[in-house]
């Protein structure tokens, strides 16, 4: 049958569904989307945003990869309207006009999203890294402290070697992020790594000969 969504109108028929309104109402504002609420307060695909580049269709379609596998929400893919294909940025400044201020825009206009955010996925083909005094940073190391002023010799990471190791909620970040970046030469080897690490994630445990690749 078909299917059918017809405006202004009030006729019928009798073919298929058809849905007639013959009122519309047109929003003044931008109406934040449906995001599912987490169901755990750790780090989970509910959690996590995914970072693409607009320009490239491979890095979309990886996004909407992770959406599929992963159950990433739509509402988390952060789209990157003026990121470069350059996989090393001239600066930080480069970065932050490429990656950091579509974060930004995101965030504000999605304040859910916001607010559920742990973890940022760095995509296939986004930029991985930045130059900044002569030093190569990656994406991830920056985006562990979004929000926060860059500190061209490196800001610490209370994450690294804690005291006490337990399974991270937002409180236990303190105001930091996790990151990720998927390094693949393309579309299909990026899938692929997600794939294994899904496979991985299933098993009830690993042997201690075992070795990942």
């Amino acid at each position: 049958g078909v299917i059918q969504l017809r405006l202004g109108v009030i006729a019928s028929a009798s073919d298929g569904l058809v849905l007639d309104f013959d009122e519309v109402k047109i929003a003044t504002a931008y109406p934040e989307p449906y995001v599912p609420t987490p169901e755990t307060d750790y780090i989970e695909a509910r959690r996590t945003c995914v970072l693409f580049r607009q320009a490239s269709a491979d890095s979309r379609e990886f996004a909407d990869y992770c959406v599929e596998q992963l159950g990433v929400p739509l509402a988390n893919r952060i789209m990157l309207p003026d990121a470069s294909a350059n996989e090393t940025l001239a600066d930080y400044a480069t970065f932050q006009t490429e990656v950091e201020d579509a974060i930004d825009g995101c965030f504000a206009l999605n304040p859910t999203v916001a607010s559920n955010c742990m973890c940022f996925l760095v995509g296939c083909g986004v930029p991985g890294y930045f130059t900044a005094g002569g030093v190569k940073h990656s994406a991830t190391s920056r985006l562990m402290n979004y929000g926060t002023a860059f500190t061209p010799g490196g800001a610490s990471n209370p994450l690294y070697n804690p005291s006490t190791v337990e399974r991270l909620t937002k409180t236990a970040l303190g105001g930091k992020f996790l990151a990720s970046r998927i390094d693949a030469d393309s579309l299909a080897n990026a899938k692929a790594i997600l794939d294994r690490g899904l496979a991985v994630s299933q098993l009830p445990s690993l042997a201690e000969t075992d070795v990942l690749q």
